[in-house]
């Protein structure tokens, strides 16, 4: 009995201890309101203290690459359809008119690629954009009628509110490219190969960069790193239901 005893106590603060999280995007305009989500569903918003701490919620079937928020809506996708969205209560997957491979694309509107396939988000519906002829690598829409593209050659294609048409000029590419910011975090200081993935301008001049390893820079003048709380959220116990007392 005292051996498992021991043991039970020994293991107590291994089991408590919380596994790395990979962010993989997230959303929001104000440090209070930002979203940020990690490859499993999970959700992490700010306390008062200043803490990133994981939502009570569940998570997702498939591991997310990447994902935004739109509005008061959180996307997240995996390798392949169906895309999936937080309504602030759970995850839903998100019927599209096509399956197969998955992109998710930025810029204001919402916009995903399923292979070669564009579509754009318009209230619950899905708008289709057309094809492309190659595989698109990164995607960005302003409207149904101002979207943007590079393939996996790193060749940029318009859309023209009719058709995707191909741009060859180089001044074009790196107009293009701007949209999409740097890709080295605005300047925030990230870890040697770290990568930010959710680069997100807030009220007045601020800014929050998070990062694929769970980093969480923001900018209020100067840049500074907040702390992330990967341990999973425990729900509250009903106050009906108390826990059992020990025996």
């Amino acid at each position: 009995m005292m051996r498992a005893l021991v043991v039970a106590l020994v293991l107590a603060p291994l089991a408590a201890r919380a596994e790395p999280v990979t962010l993989v995007g997230g959303g929001g305009s104000t440090l209070s309101a930002v979203v940020l989500v990690g490859s499993h569903g999970e959700r992490f918003t700010r306390d008062a203290q200043g803490v990133w701490r994981q939502a009570a919620g569940g998570g997702v079937a498939t591991d997310l690459m990447s994902a935004r928020g739109q509005g008061t809506i959180i996307w997240g996708v995996g390798m392949r359809t169906p895309p999936f969205a937080h309504d602030g209560k759970s995850w839903n997957a998100v019927p599209t008119p096509t399956k197969g491979a998955l992109i998710l694309g930025e810029g204001p509107a919402l916009t995903i690629a399923v292979g070669k396939r564009i579509y754009l988000r318009e209230g619950r519906e899905w708008k289709a954009l057309g094809a492309v002829a190659k595989n698109p690598a990164r995607l960005w829409a302003a409207s149904i009628k101002n979207a943007k593209l590079f393939d996996r050659d790193g060749g940029l294609s318009v859309w023209n509110g009719s058709a995707w048409k191909p741009v060859r000029l180089e001044r074009q590419k790196q107009s293009a490219l701007a949209l999409f910011g740097d890709g080295k975090g605005e300047g925030a200081p990230l870890e040697p190969g770290d990568a930010p993935v959710a680069v997100l301008k807030l009220d007045g001049a601020r800014m929050l960069v998070a990062t694929r390893r769970g980093a969480v820079h923001v900018r209020d003048g100067a840049w500074r790193l907040e702390t992330l709380d990967a341990a999973p959220a425990v729900a509250p116990a009903h106050p009906q239901n108390p826990p059992a007392p020990s025996p």
